[in-house]
């Protein structure tokens, strides 16, 4: 089985909440278009121009509509993937064992206007024996919940890694500061002391929480939640990057995407149980 993109996690609340075409990842893939779609229509496209305008870190030529402004890290409770996929966790469940807290869905080069480059360079594959090195670190921090690992990662660095080579040296690179971006940023942690924690019954202002992790972050964080079974979940945090790879405030459009899903105020933040594993 391949992997599948979960719901209600994208570009915001924007890129991959529906799944692109056969078609349209080949053209995007040929052509490096850039992204921009209304609030309204996950789908819209538009290309942008094919002239050629900066050297890379890694070497490799990137196209003027990949240049990005920031960049967008997003990581979601493993709680909630649980909760997302009853039909894992029926089959030996879906999280692997020892994941407990957040992990990484993916770093994501972004622009103010709120487009975004994908697909920027067919001709660097993902390769895994780049990053099995880090098999251990990925297993346990970036782990997929709807398929294999290896697909996921191969998603995540065609459609996205590849658009950050202006900043990222290789594939290797690319992942390991990813990584390192999770190990930073204890936001269970960060959470608990604003008295947030996992719970069965409890549910929690989503504003709130926002403002926890953004404290804790010291810049504007963005919050998604999910809609499982007409409850809504706490599902992920987006945090913006400069690209330094430093924290910045997220821009106010990435902040009203991301929270379209929190349609009421409150959010539940389920734990993660021993019949979430596999």
């Amino acid at each position: 089985m391949g992997w599948t993109e979960p719901e209600g996690l994208g570009k915001h609340s924007r890129e991959e909440a529906a799944p692109a075409t056969p078609a349209t990842i080949e053209e995007e893939a040929a052509t490096g278009a850039t992204t921009k779609r209304p609030r309204s229509d996950p789908e819209a496209e538009s290309e942008g121009p094919s002239a050629m305008e900066i050297e890379p870190a890694g070497g490799l030529p990137v196209r003027r509509h990949f240049c990005w402004t920031f960049m967008d890290f997003v990581t979601r409770w493993t709680g909630t993937a649980c909760v997302q996929n009853p039909q894992f966790s029926m089959n030996s469940g879906n999280v692997p064992r020892g994941v407990a807290n957040f992990t990484i869905h993916g770093s994501w080069p972004d622009r103010d206007d709120g487009t975004w480059p994908a697909f920027c360079n067919d001709s660097y594959p993902f390769s895994w024996n780049q990053i099995a090195d880090l098999k251990p670190q990925l297993d346990l921090n970036w782990p997929s919940f709807n398929g294999p690992n290896a697909d996921f990662y191969t998603h995540e660095w065609n459609k996205h890694g590849t658009c950050a080579l202006n900043v990222a040296k290789d594939e290797h690179d690319y992942f390991q500061r990813t990584l390192a971006l999770n190990s930073r940023y204890d936001l269970s942690a960060a959470l608990a002391r604003a008295g947030f924690v996992p719970s069965t019954t409890n549910t929690y202002n989503v504003n709130d929480m926002t403002a926890a992790i953004s404290k804790a972050i010291g810049k504007t964080a963005a919050i998604q939640c999910a809609n499982v079974n007409k409850k809504l979940y706490f599902l992920a945090v987006h945090i913006c990057l400069d690209k330094n790879f430093q924290p910045m405030n997220c821009p106010a459009f990435v902040v009203k995407d991301c929270q379209q899903g929190c349609y009421v105020s409150t959010a539940m933040m389920p734990p993660v149980t021993d019949s979430c594993y596999r």
